[in-house]
């Protein structure tokens, strides 16, 4: 698995981490018992902090899509069933990032044409 970061952007690095992580399990390039990198040879690999590589594990794991374990690292879970909380996450995330575009003057349908784009990428399987 590679994973790319960007040191110039205004993104946290453990969120671009993060956010390529989710991407990954979206797209089922990992799939349920796969094993991540340890936090220590992912900070290695990435030359980050292995603060910031445990975060964005900590998170992955507070949204219930990997396990941690000491001295085991991490897994990937089976995806879980979609809850209501969420959705409603979901939602107004998705609600401000709708206002957040339509603010800088996006329309309606290129957000529209931008969110289907996003679902199709994630949703291909893998290769």
């Amino acid at each position: 698995m590679i994973l790319l970061l960007d040191h110039s952007k205004g993104r946290p690095l453990y969120r671009q981490i993060y956010d390529q992580l989710i991407g990954a399990l979206a797209g089922r390039r990992l799939s349920p018992g796969s094993r991540l990198p340890t936090v220590r040879r992912l900070a290695a690999d990435l030359s980050v902090n292995l603060h910031t590589v445990r975060r964005a594990y900590v998170m992955l794991a507070e949204a219930g899509l990997i396990s941690l374990e000491r001295h085991n690292g991490a897994r990937v879970l089976a995806l879980p069933p979609p809850s209501p909380a969420l959705s409603d996450r979901f939602g107004a995330e998705l609600r401000r990032l709708v206002a957040e575009g339509l603010a800088g003057g996006l329309t309606p349908d290129l957000i529209t044409e931008l969110c289907q784009q996003a679902v199709a990428d994630l949703s291909q399987p893998p290769l």
